[in-house]
């Protein structure tokens, strides 16, 4: 175990739970077809030998040993327990060959299809627990081609020689939050979680006690259930949920039963679809002059304070102990499986924040294992995590160094280098993403495949995660159906790697013509992008979809050798970029639409009491602020510049005069 500073500087600890489970699988694993007694467990797992140091009683002891192993069993570790009461000799054991996800046989063309998906969701910020997934899958898959053996992270990339497939934005970091927060819990479960509805106007979101159906992609995520208080059917944006989703209590649960079972009767939703369900309702508010009076409502008085905002931080949920070892575990694999890992692609792949970070290092370096003579071995980190918060943010990280594990234990290290999962989020989205894939290639064969995959994977991930992924229904054409002929004509330039003739609107309402070369569509939200080389701009251009107003393909004009690289690199996410005409502004999003702010690029933010969100950003021109607000329907109001309040009201009563005659 590596020396550090004088304690007395100590901030930061490691998780001893973290590293008792730890030490726990590492001993059993050490231990062989042998196993170890209870007994043998507290004089060799290290951290049982300290908490004998510290007056541990041997009943205490007993109920910290069964909660290592539940978390190590819920980490999906097997570890067997003896078949009746009362074996005080009985030998716990962790077979290494057990140890770690289940391998996969995949075919080349199923390989393909698997990084298309990943490559499908390159914009996602989820990207890096995608990539553990990924990696993990390439230590367990193993498939023949007609050269030989191959991983999937070597089959051919997407691009080279057929169309690219959609990039495909998972969502907000609200929606996903809620999404493995609902597949943690499970379907036919009930649900219980603070909702605010489109113009709710009761002060504050209010509480939905709900059992869950279904999941959806519709431009945004919903969540499709039966409401217990209501009785009824109801349809849920994911981004209006502003609590984290937990299990209802043991009402909930008698009522969910019973509706199960009326449900598998057949008594009730008989020929239910998730995808009818949120196919069933208008995407968005039919009455024109309904919004417009709401903006009209929400700029006629003067602009109210502005509130202090704060810099904009990532938010990070609770880490429950299971996930913080099932976090570690995976971690160490890959940093045993690699020469040297830096610390910000851990902090990417595993979705850390630097506290994190710290803390599951120094819970690494307390684990450790004691043999039968008695001398122990510790995991050592190189260069190894100081011990203040401090030290970590301006030295540790700054520097960047590849961090590097030695494992003394050489038979337990084959193992541990072994993924044990592909984690709740890595194996979500990449179901999501061969689900997408398959809906929305143009190759049959590549589409079989994904669906294929789909399956294969539903084999090796939980059982909630399973359920919820084959309840999925994604549904990305809805919104732009009366702009179906320029979606066709931007399809076949993509197909036909050729020119595509546009008429465009931009933000400001202006027109233009450019010759573009497309070579994706993005569907970001409730947006489709147009990804392409424009040859006006000589650069990489992302078009919104329901602004073209004509498109028409120009087959003599091949795609370009630029258009052709922009394949080779990840999407950008949609931004608004700062030029001569653009604007600071301040803008308050209504509870039911807080979510949106994040499209905004918030520089400095406030969530206030009942759920509306104030932001400050920019936007490219005062136009298009008053734009933004005249098109939120009254869920956007702009706080500065308070100048352009006026304009707003005004544009909003010209609107209505020219609808009403």
């Amino acid at each position: 175990m590596t020396e550090h500073a004088p304690e007395e500087a100590q901030d930061v600890t490691a998780d001893y739970g973290v590293a008792r489970a730890f030490s726990l699988a590492a001993t059993l694993l050490e231990a062989g077809s042998a196993g170890l007694t209870k007994a043998q467990l507290r004089q060799r797992v290290a951290p049982y030998r300290d908490l004998i140091a510290q007056g541990q009683s041997e009943s205490a002891w007993e109920r910290t040993f069964s909660r290592d192993k539940a978390y190590l069993r819920g980490c999906g570790l097997v570890i067997p327990e003896p078949e009746t009461t009362g074996h005080v000799d009985y030998r716990y054991r962790l077979d290494p060959a057990t140890y770690g996800l289940q391998s996969l046989s995949l075919t080349p063309v199923e390989m393909l299809a698997l990084q298309q998906a990943r490559h499908m969701l390159s914009a996602s910020r989820h990207a890096g627990a995608l990539d553990h997934a990924l990696w993990a899958l390439s230590t367990r898959a193993l498939a023949q081609s007609s050269e030989g053996s191959m991983h999937p992270s070597q089959a051919a990339e997407p691009g080279a020689g057929a169309a690219a497939p959609a990039v495909v934005d998972l969502g907000s970091e609200r929606e996903i939050d809620r999404l493995l927060e609902i597949a943690e819990i499970g379907l036919r479960r009930p649900l219980v979680f603070d909702y605010t509805a489109l113009r709710e106007t009761t002060g504050g979101p209010a509480q939905r006690r709900t059992v869950a159906l279904g999941l959806g992609v519709r431009g945004r995520w919903y969540l499709v259930g039966h409401d217990l208080d209501r009785d009824q059917l109801r349809t849920y944006r994911l981004d209006r949920i502003h609590s984290p989703v937990r299990a209802g209590g043991a009402s909930d649960a008698q009522a969910a039963d019973s509706l199960r079972r009326r449900i598998e009767a057949g008594e009730l939703y008989p020929d239910f679809s998730v995808h009818e369900a949120l196919s069933s309702f208008p995407s968005e508010p039919a009455d024109p002059a309904r919004q417009l009076t709401a903006v009209i409502e929400a700029h006629r008085q003067p602009a109210p304070p502005v509130p202090r905002l704060r810099p904009v931080t990532v938010s990070r949920g609770p880490d429950p102990a299971e996930a913080k070892i099932e976090r570690v575990l995976n971690m160490t694999a890959y940093l045993l499986s690699e020469d040297g890992v830096p610390p910000s692609e851990l902090m990417a792949k595993y979705g850390q924040s630097p506290e994190q970070l710290q803390r599951d290092l120094l819970s690494i370096q307390q684990s450790g294992t004691f043999d039968s003579d008695q001398f122990g071995d510790y995991i050592d980190v190189r260069p190894s995590p100081p011990l203040t918060l401090q030290e970590f943010l301006t030295s540790y990280l700054p520097q960047d160094a590849p961090i590097t594990l030695d494992l003394p234990l050489r038979a337990t290290a084959e193992a541990i280098s072994r993924p044990i999962s592909l984690t709740t989020p890595g194996a979500l989205a990449l179901l999501i993403g061969c689900t997408s894939l398959a809906g929305l290639t143009e190759e049959p064969a590549v589409a079989g495949a994904a669906d294929a995959v789909a399956r294969k994977l539903a084999d090796i991930v939980p059982e909630t995660v399973r359920h919820t992924a084959e309840s999925l229904a994604l549904i990305y054409d809805e919104g732009d159906a009366h702009h179906s002929a320029d979606r066709e004509a931007v399809q076949a330039s993509i197909r036909q790697s050729c020119g595509l003739q546009l008429v465009y609107r931009n933000g400001q309402g202006e027109r233009s013509e450019r010759l573009i070369e497309p070579v994706q569509l993005v569907h970001h939200g409730p947006r489709t992008y147009v990804r392409a080389w424009c040859t006006r701009a000589q650069g990489e251009r992302l078009f919104l979809l329901h602004r073209i107003i004509t498109a028409s393909l120009v087959p003599d004009h091949e795609r370009s050798t630029q258009a052709r690289a922009l394949l080779q690199t990840p999407a950008p996410r949609p931004a608004v970029p700062r030029g001569d005409d653009s604007i600071d502004v301040v803008l308050r999003f209504s509870a039911a639409s807080a979510a949106q702010a994040d499209a905004y690029a918030p520089e400095r933010q406030v969530t206030q009491q009942g759920g509306s969100r104030v932001i400050a950003t920019h936007v490219r021109s005062p136009e298009s602020a008053v734009q933004l607000c005249l098109d939120s329907g009254g869920e956007i109001e702009l706080l500065k510049p308070a100048h352009l309040r006026e304009d707003i009201v005004r544009r909003a009563h010209e609107l209505l005069s020219s609808s009403a005659h």
